[in-house]
């Protein structure tokens, strides 16, 4: 999930703050840090890339993610 809070449209070659969200949030704890160079791939195709600035509720993300989920 991605979110650009300062823009409400984002075309190739532009800058912008985005906030990203992973679906699998326990799978990157320890993994990301600010500073970090990423990449966003469709595929093989590289749509966006960008430079990790913070981390917001990564860790309290993970542990919801890992708490059993009921039966239903």
């Amino acid at each position: 999930m991605h979110e650009y809070p300062d823009a409400e449209w984002v075309f190739p070659g532009e800058t912008t703050r985005a906030y990203l969200a992973f679906l699998s949030p326990d799978e990157h704890l320890g993994k990301i840090h600010p500073g970090m160079y990423f990449q966003v791939r469709e595929g093989t195709r590289v749509i966006a890339e960008g430079t990790v600035t913070r981390l917001v509720d990564l860790e309290s993300s993970a542990r919801k993610n890992l708490e059993p989920r009921g039966t239903e």
